[in-house]
């Protein structure tokens, strides 16, 4: 598992998408991430639930670790990427 800081992600899993990004720990899962310019107005929000259609979902593993890097930049929630299954 590569080093990231706040992100955990396992490189095995690359082929496994769609991906979801899980506040690490608990059941709590990216809805929405607000990066405006210079990180002015920023916000992240989660909605609860392993099968909320609320949460955020990418296509590919390097697409889930740009939204993970951010969300860390933004509210330092130590995030998991996992595949949608």
């Amino acid at each position: 598992m590569p080093k990231r800081p706040g992100v955990t992600y396992h490189i095995d899993d690359k082929d496994l998408g769609p991906f979801t990004l899980r506040i690490s720990g608990t059941n709590k899962f990216v809805s929405f991430i607000e990066a405006g310019p210079s990180f002015v107005g920023l916000a992240v929000d989660t909605v609860v639930g392993w099968n909320n259609k609320s949460s955020l979902v990418f296509s590919t593993l390097a697409a889930a670790l740009s939204a993970a890097d951010l969300v860390w930049e933004i509210s330092d929630y130590c995030i998991t990427i996992e595949p949608c299954y």
